[in-house]
């Protein structure tokens, strides 16, 4: 009888897991889209961009924190931002209150960008119109003023 108990409580247990695993992959049904899993360092904000959106429209970082943003769908990105508030970094070199691109990337490839002050930033991909990104960056030790 103790082996029906054991069995019984295996069974269930790898019911449990069975259904906890189907739940978490519906609930993040883009991540099923993904062609890659492009992993960010800690303390790096990711943003995946997937054919249809992006999983996140909006993102709050601290100043001097970066995004990196994941190429997870089959579409060539593209991403600009069409701010003149506030300046960041990022690896193609760096810029203040100016128009900001990051280039053609797609598949594996990712764009970090990194924020050095305060501002509002609206990031669109010229390549797929769907994909807005609003990142605000904020200075902690008070004294954010944004427009």
């Amino acid at each position: 009888m103790n082996k029906k108990r054991i069995l019984a409580v295996a069974v269930i247990l790898l019911v449990t897991v069975s259904i906890g695993l189907f739940a978490s992959s519906k609930l993040n049904n883009k991540s099923s889209n993904s062609a890659a899993n492009t992993v960010c360092d800690l303390g790096v904000t990711c943003v995946d961009l997937y054919d249809n959106g992006a999983s996140l429209d909006e993102v709050s970082v601290k100043v001097g924190e970066s995004i990196q943003f994941n190429a997870k769908g089959s579409s060539v990105y593209h991403l600009a931002n069409n701010s003149d508030q506030g300046s960041l970094s990022h690896d193609h070199g760096s810029a203040e209150k100016e128009h900001i691109s990051s280039g053609d990337f797609s598949g594996d490839e990712a764009w970090l960008v990194k924020f050095s002050e305060p501002g509002t930033f609206n990031f669109s991909d010229e390549n797929n119109p769907e994909i807005k990104i609003l990142v605000v960056v904020y200075n902690p030790e008070g004294g954010a003023k944004l427009e």
